[in-house]
C-alpha cells in the first residue's frame, strides 16, 4: 500500500527532507524509459527497444527561505560534492507509489532576492532536479 504525500514527497537517504521546502505546484516525478537502441525494419522505419527498467526524473523549485531556513535546507545535502549520486525515494503521482533509485542531484544553487532588507536574507524559490540511473519499477 502506497503511502500519502502527506508523509513526503522526497526521503534522501532514511531523511525525509520536509515538504515545506518544495513549491508543491512545481512538483513533477515522471520515469522515462531508457533506450537499448534504434534499428530500422525492412520498410526503412526507425524502431526503438527499451531496457526493462527506467529512470526517475524528478524537478521542482524550493519555496521562498530566509537565510535561517535555507542554512537549515543545505543540511539535507551537505555531504553531496556535486559528483556522486545518492540514493533517493521520490512519490512518483503516475504511478501512486514511491520509487526507490541512485540520483545525481543538480541545482543547489540559492539566488538571493533583491528585495531583501539590510538585515534579513530571503532567497528566491530555485530549481533542483533529480536524475535517476534507472532500475527496475
Amino acid at each position: 500500500m502506497a503511502l500519502t504525500l502527506s508523509d513526503y514527497y522526497i526521503k534522501i537517504g532514511n531523511t525525509k527532507l520536509p515538504n515545506r521546502y518544495i513549491a508543491k505546484e512545481s512538483y513533477q516525478a515522471n520515469l522515462d524509459l531508457q533506450v537499448a537502441g534504434t534499428y530500422q525494419n525492412a520498410l526503412g522505419e526507425t524502431h526503438e527497444d527499451y531496457f526493462p527498467y527506467k529512470k526517475l526524473v524528478v524537478r521542482f523549485t524550493t519555496s521562498n527561505m530566509t537565510q535561517d531556513m535555507l542554512e537549515t535546507f543545505l543540511t539535507y545535502f551537505d555531504f553531496i560534492d556535486g559528483t556522486e549520486d545518492i540514493m533517493a525515494t521520490c512519490w512518483v503521482p503516475k504511478i501512486n507509489d514511491y520509487v526507490t533509485q541512485r540520483v545525481k542531484v543538480e541545482g543547489l544553487s540559492p539566488v538571493l532576492n533583491t528585495l531583501s532588507t539590510r538585515h534579513t536574507a530571503i532567497y528566491n524559490g530555485f530549481a533542483i532536479a533529480f536524475t535517476g540511473r534507472g532500475g527496475e519499477v
